[in-house]
């Protein structure tokens, strides 16, 4: 975890890089153990802290910024020396015991958010004040001492920043800018009120912008909207959650909260940004001109629910039975909140759990709502397999603990009705949709799926078999 403190006992750990703070207050790092019993390391760090990312063995990149003159670079950094007079972006890269300062370099460029590539190098993006300035994405190898990339996005500004497991980068914010590059065959190719919500896509090399829509209300009445958060799954299936226009926010059937007011939304898109896969609204009430729910983060987990953290400062949050706290815990202070989504719409629930395939859990979900007479409906699944092949597997029975078979975990009856379907090819990023069409008179009807593949090599051992989680479908 980061952030920033002025008490003078805020606990460091022995042997921690900066275990000082400064006069006025200071940014700091730290670790706790999984169960919150123990403070593994904690270090001071003189740079404002904005975002950070643990690389596969726990060394912690930082992200922040400084109007001082001076930060502890090291040698052979990209940039050394400050560029600017002004507030300017740090990048730094802990130890995993928070021990040493491995590298550190300024940012000659704006940077609000980065994302880590499984070779471990850096991408930071982000904008100026302006929503109409451009947006800027840089990467960065993983000593800091090169740039190995560039990119400029016209008309958007970048709040937010991640990536895929083929390297594709996703930028999110807002924009006013009626020439942002959406592109042909996007969700929106038109810019809905003052401010929209963008989401654009670039190739792994950032040379080429491969996707780009537009995400706003249909009724404009205040025409003000924001991303705040982005998750990415390895199959480049794409969430955002942000602030919401008062009314009119693209939603879909089925979603948790369809219609307004509402202070905040979470939307899924697929991978060429297409279409909605999933969208809705939560927290009320909704306050013109006071924006009382601020979302700081968010991770996709547990085969494609969605956690959120942020903070408040009036009461109004969906609470469930067993939620930790049902109630503020003062409304003369902002209290924190963490929200745990599954993006399903009504008449679909999830159950079991895969058997991972080379790029861990593979999550399975619906299209849209399945509705009756829907002859569009699909299930989708990602995470599997790139390129490889794939089976659709329906039955009536439901197996919840599943059953061991050819190495993966089944969760369909097998003593009932089965029925199994070839599935169109794997993409490159581990994306595969099946057609599923609803025919007319099946309200009520109930069915269970699950989707098993076989790796061809591409990431894992040949002939290697893997399984989606499974999911119960009721047609509306």
């Amino acid at each position: 975890m980061g952030g920033f403190t002025v008490s003078p006992d805020f606990p460091t750990t022995p042997g921690a890089f900066e275990p000082i703070q400064g006069p006025a207050g200071e940014s700091f790092v730290a670790r706790l153990s999984g169960d919150g019993s123990t403070l593994e390391f904690s270090t001071y760090w003189e740079s404002k802290f904005t975002r950070l990312a643990l690389t596969p063995n726990d060394s912690v990149v930082v992200l922040g910024w400084t109007s001082a003159s001076s930060i502890p670079t090291t040698p052979g950094v990209i940039w050394p020396a400050k560029s600017f007079s002004f507030a300017t972006n740090t990048l730094a890269k802990f130890s995993p015991d928070g021990s040493s300062l491995l590298w550190a370099t300024w940012i000659d460029g704006p940077g609000s958010d980065l994302a880590l590539l499984g070779d471990d190098s850096i991408v930071v993006a982000g904008t100026t004040s302006s929503t109409t300035a451009p947006g800027t994405i840089l990467h960065i190898s993983a000593d800091a001492q090169a740039l190995i990339g560039a990119a400029t996005l016209t008309g958007g500004g970048i709040l937010v920043v991640d990536v895929d497991s083929m390297g594709h980068v996703y930028a999110s914010g807002a924009t006013d800018s009626a020439s942002f590059p959406a592109t042909p065959g996007a969700f929106s190719t038109q810019l809905s009120g003052d401010l929209d919500v963008f989401v654009a896509k670039y190739s792994a090399d950032l040379q080429s912008l491969l996707s780009a829509t537009y995400l706003g209300s249909s009724q404009v009445v205040f025409g003000f909207e924001v991303a705040q958060a982005i998750s990415v799954d390895p199959s480049g299936v794409v969430t955002i959650a942000g602030r919401p226009e008062y009314q009119g926010f693209p939603t879909t059937p089925g979603a948790f909260m369809e219609t307004q007011p509402a202070s905040c939304f979470i939307t899924r898109l697929s991978p060429n940004l297409d279409r909605l896969l999933y969208s809705t609204l939560f927290m009320s009430p909704y306050i013109q001109g006071f924006t009382p729910y601020e979302i700081w983060a968010m991770d996709t987990i547990d085969h494609g629910s969605v956690m959120i953290a942020g903070e408040t400062g009036i009461e109004g949050l969906q609470v469930g039975p067993t939620s930790f706290q049902g109630t503020p815990g003062s409304l003369l202070f902002d209290d924190g909140f963490v929200v745990l989504l599954d993006m399903l719409p009504t008449g679909v629930t999830k159950y079991g759990a895969s058997t991972p395939s080379c790029l861990g859990e593979i999550a399975l979900g619906p299209s849209r709502m399945p509705a009756d007479g829907d002859a569009a409906f699909s299930i989708y699944a990602s995470g599997a397999p790139p390129n490889g092949l794939g089976l659709l597997a329906l039955g009536n029975l439901r197996d919840v603990p599943g059953t061991h078979l050819l190495g993966v975990n089944v969760h369909l009856g097998l003593t009932g009705n089965l029925f199994i379907y070839p599935s169109p090819p794997v993409d490159p990023a581990g994306f595969v949709e099946h057609p599923l069409p609803i025919p007319p008179g099946f309200v009520g009807k109930t069915l269970h799926a699950q989707m098993v593949f076989v790796d061809l090599g591409s990431c894992g051992p040949v002939g290697s078999f893997s399984a989606s989680n499974a999911l119960t479908i009721t047609v509306q």
